[in-house]
């Protein structure tokens, strides 16, 4: 269990830096929309704060599920192709659902001209899933052999 809490805190750890990293320079009118954006450094930081659970959350889930389909809790201390793949594939998945729906369908938020686009999507946060999942992956492999 102590390895996946491991997981779960390098993740929300990561990704409250990405999250406010886009939140300042990649979004637009960050701060000019009430009841959508953050308007004070406390609201800033409870936004931040939620997005960053929810993305280690869905990285958790992403690790549990590896779990199932090796048949091993330890799965990700013997990495492959296979289960990176694996891994990057279900987190760049769920980061494209979870853009296209707030971009497309509910207006949640919009890029700035900063942002890089791949079919109307930031590419940024379609690899941030991918990228932080894998760098608390090799964290736990590294640092954290129980």
């Amino acid at each position: 269990m102590l390895p996946y809490i491991v997981f779960f805190l390098t993740t929300f750890f990561l990704n409250f830096v990405w999250e406010a990293w886009h939140a300042v320079f990649l979004y637009e009118g960050f701060d000019s929309v009430p009841g959508k954006h953050a308007s004070s450094l406390r609201g800033f930081v409870r936004m931040m704060t939620r997005v960053s659970l929810t993305d280690a959350a869905i990285l958790t889930i992403i690790l549990l599920g590896g779990a199932f389909v090796w048949e091993s809790w330890q799965w990700y201390q013997t990495m492959d192709a296979e289960k990176y793949a694996y891994f990057i594939i279900a987190a760049g998945i769920w980061a494209g659902a979870i853009e296209y729906k707030a971009v497309f369908r509910f207006h949640q938020w919009e890029y700035n001209q900063n942002m890089p686009k791949v079919f109307g999507l930031g590419l940024s946060p379609l690899a941030q899933l991918a990228v932080t999942g894998t760098l608390a992956l090799v964290f736990l492999r590294v640092f954290v052999s129980i």
